[in-house]
């Protein structure tokens, strides 16, 4: 991009040969179609309805929280059953070798109702 004198930017054929000038012509044309947004008056708002917004964010926000309680409590619960359940195996003793390898090789009840 070359700089422009102010006698190129004046010149009306010199925007049909220049991209840049060209394109700041479309740009400020857009620019100018652009309708302005009406201001006006501030609207009223009511006290009862702002009563009412901040009255649903406080049950929403005590919706998250008793949610939020409930997935602990449930998360504190599983944790409790599998700790409970890791340590009651714990306490069983362990078969001996001979029997965990018997019990693979002795034919199981429900091998008669399998069909060949």
């Amino acid at each position: 991009m070359r700089p422009h004198g102010e006698a190129d930017r004046r010149d009306p054929t010199h925007r049909l040969v220049c991209e840049d000038c060209r394109l700041e012509t479309r740009i400020s044309a857009a620019w100018k179609r652009v309708e302005r947004p009406a201001v006006g008056p501030e609207p009223d708002v009511e006290d009862r309805f702002v009563a009412g917004v901040l009255a649903a964010l406080r049950r929403d926000r005590r919706a998250a929280i008793r949610e939020r309680l409930a997935l602990a409590a449930a998360a504190a619960l599983l944790f409790s059953f599998f700790a409970g359940l890791a340590h009651e195996q714990a306490t069983v003793p362990r078969p001996a070798p001979e029997d965990t390898y018997a019990s693979a090789v002795t034919p199981s009840m429900m091998e008669g109702f399998i069909p060949n």
